[in-house]
């Protein structure tokens, strides 16, 4: 298990930033999401809400590697690659996302779970050296 840095924990809790998951599925064809609820939990972890999710839900179970990417409006860009662990219906993780008001309060997109990715790597993806490995 690698830990993310404090800038990559600082850009992915950005809330305006774009974040996008990739899978793969069995068949070894890649899906690319756009995923803005990923969040850091603490620097060994990523977690994400599992809204209308179907064919990325699907990989994670089937194949658990992904990818997420974070670019922010000023340029900056990291990549976490990592290993799905599960989706959890309750507990702290589940409540932090429960309890904001976008999900709170909207019948058809409340979260039916919180995906939990364990980081095992992390590389920049901007310049100057746009696919390094950080850790």
């Amino acid at each position: 298990m690698a830990k993310m840095p404090a800038p990559v924990i600082e850009k992915f809790a950005d809330t305006e930033a774009a974040k996008f998951m990739a899978t793969v599925d069995g068949d070894g064809m890649p899906n690319v999401v756009p995923i803005l609820s990923v969040m850091p939990f603490g620097d060994e972890m990523l977690v994400f809400v599992d809204i209308m999710m179907n064919k990325t839900k699907h990989n994670l179970l089937a194949n658990r590697k992904v990818a997420v990417s974070v670019l922010t409006k000023d340029g900056v860009a990291y990549q976490v690659k990592g290993t799905f662990e599960e989706f959890q219906t309750s507990g702290p993780m589940f409540e932090m996302f429960a309890s904001h008001p976008l999900l709170k309060y909207n019948a058809y997109s409340g979260p039916r779970g919180i995906g939990t990715i364990r980081v095992d790597s992390v590389f920049t993806a901007c310049p100057p050296l746009p696919g390094k490995r950080i850790c």
